[in-house]
């Protein structure tokens, strides 16, 4: 499913193109760049999120409609108008930069995420990588491996553990 429609692309694209036509035309080749758009948008979504949420969204929450809109009209407008007229694209980039910046502000947790009835959605419990080693010193460096030692924390957590064994 995607996360915004042909339509509502369609519908800012009109409002907002002040460039020649003054709308991006209908046609089927123009559908296909506006849906291949959204499908770009949605993956770089859920490319950004897949770390805090689990990803694609069941329903799409608005914030992250408003984000699709924006990056699938920096998409086709980087089709149409920068291979046409490349000095004149960089009106294009603040479509890409509204979504970054909205995309960062969720990263950052700044934004929460809501669903259309205005209901939290949930951070992923685990988020990347999970070790029981976080909190100590590599064992391992790039120095000579006559150096190399375990933390003093670990050694001692080892040791905790060998007692519990007895």
């Amino acid at each position: 499913m995607a996360y915004t429609t042909v339509t509502k692309v369609r519908m800012i694209i009109n409002y907002n193109d002040r460039i020649d036509s003054g709308s991006i035309p209908d046609s089927s080749a123009t559908e296909y760049s506006l849906t291949q758009a959204i499908t770009d948008a949605d993956d770089y979504i859920n490319g950004k999120l897949a770390m805090l949420y689990t990803v694609p969204f069941a329903s799409t929450p608005p914030v992250i409609d408003m984000i699709s809109k924006n990056m699938a009209i920096y998409f086709l407008l980087l089709m149409i108008y920068t291979s046409e007229r490349p000095a004149e694209s960089d009106w294009v980039t603040t479509y890409k930069t509204n979504a970054d910046d909205l995309l960062q502000m969720i990263l950052d947790r700044k934004l929460t995420l809501t669903d259309a009835s205005n209901n939290v959605i949930a951070i992923k419990a685990t988020q990347g990588i999970v070790s029981t080693t976080e909190k100590f010193a590599p064992t391992m460096a790039l120095d000579d491996p006559v150096n190399w030692e375990l933390s003093r924390g670990r050694e001692d957590e080892i040791d905790e553990g060998r007692d519990a064994d007895t």
